[in-house]
């Protein structure tokens, strides 16, 4: 059984995309049924989030925050909600400016606020300040709940896809494969570098690539658009007639002609909507023939 430093670690490079393929299996197997896990690593994310907005992440750690940790839209808006209260805590902590000299004529003449107006408006700062503060609690709460709900749905979505992949590998096809056949895989969101990402092996016999695009986020009813670039980002194929599986996967049908052996960038996102609002997940992946 691994420490509790070895867990914290492994949850901390997890987040920030800097573990390999077998530590990446390694925690996705323990969030499935495992609740403390699930517990350390939201623990693990509310820590990167203070340390990144803290400006205490190493420069390793700091450049894997933002292309890794901020590649999931519901751990941006968890990172901008928590930005918001500590400008709101900075703001109210900031000491008050030191008393001015002032000529003793104009101090004789200046008109003086009455004490019990300045009572009322420091209690009306003092009560816009509270319920600001506990709007946005309430929203960051709202959103926690509501993205526990979505990982709970997507994990469901994950161990129906295993039982499915258990039952092939115990029956499974004829090798050799007629033409026309297609293989299917499921991709993860996330951008890995180099040979972390999820490496996809085709056969020769194969037409057709299915993908299961797996999300945290909640696909509504609408058309959806996938963009492939290679790794010198020009666009390699798209389609802009995907409509959602389900509520956290959607799954696309590509022609094995269009890829070639090499590396890969999938983007999902919603069709009619600007960039980025209208990206969803990104997703990194390699083809061998």
């Amino acid at each position: 059984m691994a420490s509790p430093k070895e867990l914290k670690d492994l949850t901390r490079g997890y987040l920030l995309g800097m573990v390999n393929t077998q530590e990446k299996d390694a925690v996705e197997d323990h969030l499935f049924g495992d609740d403390a896990f699930l517990v350390l690593l939201e623990a693990a994310e509310e820590e990167l989030i203070n340390e990144y907005l803290l400006n205490t992440l190493s420069p390793t750690e700091r450049a894997g925050f933002e292309e890794h940790f901020l590649a999931s839209p519901r751990r941006r808006r968890s990172m901008e909600l928590t930005q918001g209260l500590m400008s709101i805590a900075a703001t109210v902590r900031r000491p008050a400016p030191g008393p001015q000299r002032r000529n003793w004529l104009a101090a004789t003449f200046q008109l003086r606020q009455p004490p019990d107006i300045i009572a009322v408006i420091a209690s009306i700062v003092a009560i816009a300040f509270a319920g600001l503060s506990g709007w946005l609690a309430i929203r960051l709460s709202g959103e926690r709940k509501a993205a526990s709900i979505e990982q709970q749905q997507a994990k469901n979505q994950i161990e129906q896809l295993k039982r499915e992949k258990t039952a092939a590998l115990r029956h499974p096809e004829p090798h050799s494969l007629a033409p026309g056949s297609i293989f299917s895989f499921v991709l993860s969101p996330g951008l890995m570098r180099d040979n972390n990402a999820r490496l996809l092996t085709i056969g020769k016999a194969a037409r057709t690539i299915q993908i299961t695009l797996l999300t945290d986020r909640m696909l509504r009813p609408g058309r959806y658009a996938v963009t492939i670039r290679g790794d010198n980002g020009d666009e390699i194929w798209r389609s802009d007639l995907l409509t959602h599986a389900s509520a956290n996967q959607a799954t696309i049908s590509i022609p094995s002609g269009a890829l070639e052996q090499g590396g890969y960038i999938l983007t999902l996102s919603k069709v009619n909507e600007p960039a980025p609002a209208g990206v969803i997940d990104d997703y990194s992946f390699r083809v061998a023939y």
